[in-house]
């Protein structure tokens, strides 16, 4: 019987540990309610930029992810342009060329799902996850490191949800963001007078200092154009990605464009093609 107690004794110590150890990691757990909230209301922003940066934080932080980017996909699906970066500029470049009908980035197209390399892609991103808004994948998550424990099937699923939510808080915040600004544009159009749009550039510049993203501007005199702002506008569009900004300046008559992610060297190269477009389409010369 003395035994019999003493075995029973061992055996609720090893329960009430096994209890407080499973509490523990309750507790802790990455993914616990409380959590999840808080990761859903970082991601909760008004501005578009700052939802961005929060989903790099919360993949560092959360999924342990290291040399990662969120690229705009253009329409072509064929290029990438950076929106923000945490990584080596290397890894991690302003314009990403890739083949979006075979590889990881075609499965990724397919399914909407975050996709892993395998093991006979020697080359690419380790991971790449998509974010869908207006019924399509708009941008890229690209990451290059992360804890291999974040990529098995649960851990894989909230990353799932925490880019779904995202999706749709950079929808809802790029409405607002419009529907805010409607009084700093010019009549008509999506051209922002020229005292909004400095505070776009100042807000690059933060940018710029903070995640060593680089940014242009570059500006095209329309003096003698005979085309209305909202002519020109639509001309000018076809060529330019969504998240460019146009500012103009009344006076003068000179557009401002603020061109995120683009390094200086490459803005001239914009410049040529806006002009080619508009003498093409629009049959002036700037």
């Amino acid at each position: 019987m003395v035994d019999e107690n003493e075995q029973l004794k061992q055996t609720v110590q090893q329960l009430q540990e096994s209890q407080g150890e499973m509490r523990k990691r309750v507790l802790d757990s990455t993914y616990t309610l409380s959590r999840i909230y808080e990761v859903g209301l970082q991601l909760d922003q008004d501005a578009t930029d700052l939802v961005r940066d929060h989903l790099i934080g919360t993949f560092t932080r959360v999924f342990r992810a290291r040399q990662l980017a969120l690229y705009h996909v253009d329409t072509s699906r064929r290029t990438l342009r950076l929106h923000v970066r945490s990584g080596d500029v290397e890894r991690l470049p302003q314009t990403l060329f890739i083949d979006s009908e075979q590889g990881i980035f075609a499965r990724m197209f397919q399914t909407q799902k975050p996709t892993i390399r395998l093991a006979d892609e020697v080359e690419g991103p380790l991971l790449v996850a998509p974010i869908c808004y207006e019924g399509t994948v708009k941008e890229v998550l690209i990451v290059h490191e992360i804890d291999i424990l974040r990529l098995r099937s649960h851990e894989m699923n909230m990353m799932k949800l925490v880019l779904d939510w995202a999706g749709t808080r950079i929808e809802k915040a790029d409405a607002l963001e419009w529907m805010l600004v409607s009084d700093q544009l010019v009549d008509g159009t999506r051209m922002f007078r020229m005292d909004a749009f400095e505070q776009k550039v100042a807000q690059q510049v933060l940018r710029h200092e903070q995640y060593d993203q680089p940014y242009s501007t570059v500006t095209i005199p329309v003096e003698g154009v005979d085309l209305s702002l909202i002519e020109i506008e639509l001309i000018l569009r076809q060529s330019m990605r969504e998240i460019d900004v146009i500012g103009y300046d009344e006076e003068e008559r000179v557009l401002h464009f603020l061109l995120p992610g683009t390094p200086i060297e490459s803005a001239e190269r914009f410049k040529e093609r806006i002009e080619h477009v508009f003498y093409v389409k629009g049959g002036k010369r700037l």
